[in-house]
This record gives structure tokens, C-alpha cells and sequence, in this order.
């Protein structure tokens, strides 16, 4: 055996019709590895074909936990792995989630200080395997057959490297009906945003991402309003991103979330994130958008940052 480490390279080989990315590490060579069945001689090759990795973070979710992950051992998709993050939870989630991992071979926990949200979902993607990445909250659940629906979908569109699933919504009343998108491929970031008004519905869980995708715009530590502030990086990158009318993923609306009580200094922030965006690309429902959040900062105290009127010019 010799002992050869200098560097780690990325090699897209495909096996079975699909593309898998090899992680090629030179350094261990095996003495049972013939060098004629590998043309990287000198190398030790780590297979990771694993399709798909659900981050799913949790600290005060002992009520919830087993719920939410049941909902996700039970997506119809093979090479799944389930990577919960405890964010400094409490002996009970803990304790849940350990039991958890003993009863599945497909679920691991990765343990870490009390960080929040952006920190803990960085963890899990950080230990994640899979060529796909999509994020569960833990009190939140995923209806069956959404992943395989979402898959099956990529398979016919290789070039997806977003997708976007339909989720349940309240509108002036108590009774939630779904938000369902027509199954769509957008090439242009900016129609997307535009079109399906992507901008109110910015949530980082209802939507399963290309890994590399993720691993260059990780998510902000410290942010307020952390799942949109993560898309605004995220889709210029994206060539190809698609939403389906198939599957849902069911949200716990939280009354004492920051949506619901935001600061002024936290919403200058989602301001400031949306006037950015705006240079970018608008139109009039995403001023009216914009408007609403200047309105409430102004009403806080807070400065007027929006321009007097939308800049037209970037409309798609």
C-alpha cells in the first residue's frame, strides 16, 4: 500500500445511464485494485451516488420529530439518506432522534451548539452525500410520492437544478387550500421570480436543490429572513429551474415566527435584499411587493429606501 496525498478532484463519470460524480482522491491505493480497471492509477476512488439528502434540522421539536421524518421515510425514492441536525436540542428530541437512527440504516444525526437555522441546515449539508439537497422543517411533513414525482420529472430534464413542489396556504380565512404550480421549466431565473411570484413565496423547504448549488451559496448565519436572503444568491446560478403540480409539502404555520414579528432593523434587512433584487429584475406586482415592506419599516421608524418608482427597464 502507498501513501501518495496531495489534492481531491471532482470526476462526472456515468454508470447505468447516469451521471454520478466520483470524488477522486489521490492518495490510498489498494494492492487489490488493478490499475487496468481504473485509468486514474494511483487513486482512491469514493463512489457517491447517493441521489438525494434531506437536511432536517431540529431543536424544540420533541412533539413533532417523528411525524415529520416518517413523512420522508415514506417518499417512494431509493438512494435517500435522511441527515437530521441537532441544533442543541433538548434531552427529549435528542433522545427521539436517536431512536430514529437505530431503527433506520438511511438516517444519521449530526450533533452541534445551539447555532439557529442557517448554521444547523449548513451542518447537514455539509456531511450530505447526495448528488440532490432539499431541506425539511421538523415540524413540517412532505406528502408521499412528492420526491419520486420531482424525480421522475429531472429524469426526463437532466439541466433541472431547482426545483419548486406545491404547499398548502391560507388566504383571508382559516381553511388552507394548496398553492399549486403548473409543471414548468424555466430558463431565466428572472421569469421565474417574475411569473410565479417566487419572491412571497421564498421558502427554502419547498424545493430540492443541486448539491453544488447549495455548497456555493450556503445560507447566512445571523440573517433575518434567512430563506429568501438564500434564494436571492441562489437563482442567478441556476440554469434551469422547474415547478410541478404534483405532491405537496405541508407547512406548520408558526404564530410567534419572524414573519409575524419582525423588527424594524429585521425587516430593513428584507428590504435591503429586495431593493438589491430589484435592480436586477420587476415589474409592478413585485414593486407593489417591495412597497408593503418599505411601508411597514417606515411605520417602525425605519428609513425609506425604495426608489419612488420601479425601474421598468428590468422588467421580463
Amino acid at each position: 500500500m502507498v501513501l501518495r496525498v496531495v489534492r481531491t478532484r471532482k470526476i462526472p463519470v456515468t454508470i447505468e445511464g447516469r451521471k454520478a460524480t466520483f470524488l477522486v482522491h489521490l492518495g490510498w491505493l489498494h494492492k487489490n485494485i488493478r490499475a487496468s480497471l481504473f485509468p486514474f492509477m494511483g487513486f482512491f476512488i469514493t463512489f457517491a451516488t447517493m441521489l438525494l439528502s434531506v437536511v432536517i434540522p431540529f431543536y424544540q421539536s420533541a412533539t413533532t420529530l417523528r411525524q415529520s421524518v416518517a413523512s420522508v421515510l415514506a417518499q417512494q425514492v431509493d438512494e435517500m439518506e435522511i441527515i437530521l441536525v441537532d441544533d442543541g436540542a433538548p434531552a427529549d428530541a435528542r433522545q427521539i432522534a436517536s431512536d430514529i437512527v437505530a431503527g433506520h440504516e438511511n438516517v444519521r444525526c449530526v450533533s452541534q451548539d445551539n447555532q439557529g437555522l442557517s448554521s444547523a441546515r449548513n451542518a447537514g449539508v455539509a456531511v450530505a452525500k447526495g448528488q440532490y439537497i432539499t431541506f425539511v422543517d421538523s415540524d413540517d411533513t412532505v406528502v408521499p410520492g412528492t420526491y419520486a414525482a420531482a424525480f421522475a420529472m429531472l429524469k426526463r430534464h437532466p439541466e433541472i437544478a431547482l426545483f419548486r413542489v406545491s404547499r398548502p396556504c391560507r388566504r383571508g380565512g382559516a381553511q388552507a387550500h394548496q398553492l399549486a404550480f403548473a409543471p414548468r421549466l424555466y430558463t431565466d431565473w428572472r421569469h421565474y421570480w417574475l411569473r410565479t411570484r417566487a419572491y412571497i413565496h421564498g421558502y427554502a423547504w419547498n424545493k430540492i436543490y443541486r448539491r453544488e448549488q447549495v455548497m456555493r451559496h450556503p445560507f447566512k448565519m445571523g440573517a433575518a429572513f434567512e430563506d429568501i436572503e438564500f434564494l436571492m444568491r441562489l437563482l442567478p446560478s441556476c440554469p434551469c429551474i422547474a415547478t410541478m403540480n404534483e405532491g405537496c409539502y405541508h407547512y406548520q404555520q408558526n404564530p410567534h415566527g419572524l414573519s409575524a414579528k419582525a423588527s424594524s432593523f429585521q425587516l430593513e434587512s428584507l428590504l435591503h435584499w429586495h431593493v438589491n433584487t430589484m435592480k436586477k429584475v420587476c415589474d409592478k406586482a413585485y414593486f407593489a411587493c417591495i412597497l408593503n415592506v418599505q411601508l411597514d419599516v417606515y411605520r417602525q421608524g425605519g428609513p425609506i429606501l425604495l426608489p419612488h418608482r420601479p425601474p421598468f427597464s428590468r422588467h421580463v
